[in-house]
């Protein structure tokens, strides 16, 4: 609720390090200091619901087990500092492990490690390393973990941690030249990290299930695991004022989110900008610039369109916000005082019959009432299309229920650049009934296994 609704960030109930006991000087005067007002200010402000206090039996804070309140003994989490190097990867590892397809394609690909691994490196420093083996590893960890949470509820069933697949990233030369690890010159800022990671592992695993497809020999095996799921259609078009426009393809596993400036005047105002009038801006975007005609031999005046013409079946977005320029790209309209569930919950979206994008979310209203907003672009020339093929059939709806966020959680109020990550998952039924059902049978095993134990002993007592 503070990351969404507060412009200044609440970092106190994320640092695992502050000291309870810890009294200022002004504070054994009688007086509180700065820090101490701003935080009871926030506490004040959080929900009780989200409120939990523990009081440990011992005085020192550093003996305090974390990770005992936090995971559900269910569905465990990881435990990695976030002052470990490249620890931002937890969050993008935690989310993919909640994505079925992913999960299942890696915990099978354990089977396929030879077929699997790409060869990297160049001369003494040749390695075959596969993310997605690494992946179904991690995995098949989180659930050994989550299985004998209920056998051994007080014995020390640590969260995983997933220091041997961020090993591996660091033994690839593309992550390396692409700058997405810590200690690597020009490298993205913390911030904005986990979204560059996400669209690497993205294409490293269609590029590793491409291979074993290849070199497979069953024919109806798929080459393609990550595109068919979150794969979306664009066609840029230019549209010149003399000339012919300018018409092309591509094809994306993410959509970037655009703001669009029209919008920064509305956002600073009592009016409410919502998320959805933001998403449809950025599948049916439309900029106008400066550019060379090749016609008139001479810069104009042109309109850039970048519209999506396919709807995934997975939608991932990046919220292209975070980081020290974040209030510059578009932070402002995550951050709206006094907005009820400005991220919504439910969206749909339509492509129409003219390739026009149609954009609805459900909104909870003050009487606690719900009604679904639409917002619509402009209808496009059908001549825009005319050398467009796609192989896809109009009007096309789809509905998307909001499943995660990855969130930037600054250490030191809103200006700072460093900070770590927060993932909030909703983790679905199904997961959880066959987390329960691997847990039943390790209890079976552990009973029987007492048992057999118990008969052994009181055999052997009466031998003695």
């Amino acid at each position: 609720n503070k990351l969404v609704y507060s412009k200044i960030l609440f970092p106190a109930c994320y640092d695992a390090t502050s000291n309870p006991k810890r009294k200022t000087e002004e504070f054994q005067f009688g007086e509180m200091s700065e820090e101490e007002i701003f935080v009871q200010n926030e506490e004040t402000g959080i929900p009780y619901r989200y409120r939990l206090m523990v009081r440990p039996p011992f005085y020192k804070v550093y003996n305090f087990d974390y990770s005992r309140h936090n995971e559900t003994q269910l569905l465990v989490g990881w435990d990695y500092a976030p002052t470990f190097s490249n620890a931002f990867a937890c969050p993008v590892f935690m989310l993919l492990y909640f994505i079925p397809e992913i999960r299942a394609a890696a915990l099978r690909s354990q089977a396929l490690n030879s077929k699997m691994a790409i060869q990297s490196g160049t001369g003494d420093r040749r390695e075959r390393i596969s993310i997605t083996t690494e992946l179904g590893l991690l995995f098949h960890l989180l659930e050994s973990l989550s299985a004998n949470g209920a056998a051994f509820p007080d014995a020390e069933i640590n969260p995983c941690v997933p220091s041997n697949i961020v090993s591996s990233l660091l033994l690839l030369p593309e992550a390396t030249n692409l700058a997405l690890l810590d200690g690597v010159a020009g490298a993205t800022e913390i911030a904005k990290r986990p979204e560059a990671l996400y669209r690497f592992i993205m294409h490293y695993m269609d590029k590793e299930i491409e291979q074993s497809s290849d070199a497979n020999s069953d024919p109806t095996s798929h080459s393609s695991l990550i595109d068919p799921i979150q794969g979306i259609n664009f066609v840029s078009v230019i549209e010149y004022s003399t000339g012919k426009p300018k018409v092309s393809s591509s094809r994306a596993l993410t959509v970037d989110l655009c703001y669009d400036h029209k919008l920064y005047n509305k956002a600073e105002t009592s009016l409410n900008v919502r998320f959805g009038d933001i998403l449809r801006f950025s599948l049916c975007k439309e900029v106008p610039l400066r550019a060379w005609c090749d016609e008139s031999s001479s810069y104009e005046s042109v309109i850039q369109r970048k519209i999506a013409t396919s709807l995934p079946k997975l939608l991932s977005l990046s919220c292209c916000c975070a980081g020290k320029l974040g209030y510059k790209n578009g932070l402002q309209f995550w951050k709206q005082r006094d907005k009820r569930n400005w991220l919504p919950e439910y969206i749909e979206v339509e492509i129409a019959l003219d390739r026009s994008v149609v954009v609805r979310e459900l909104v909870s209203r003050d009487d606690e009432n719900e009604e679904w907003v639409e917002f619509k672009s402009h209808p496009l020339s059908s001549s825009i299309f005319d050398n467009v093929d796609d192989g896809f059939k109009y009007p096309t709806t789809k509905k998307y229920q909001l499943d995660a966020v990855c969130s930037f959680i600054r250490n030191n109020g809103s200006e700072s650049i460093e900070g770590h990550h927060v993932i909030h998952v909703r983790a679905p039924k199904n997961l959880e009934c066959q987390a329960l059902r691997r847990q039943i049978i390790n209890l079976e095993k552990f009973i029987a296994g007492r048992e057999i134990e118990s008969r052994a002993t009181k055999g052997g007592g009466k031998d003695s």
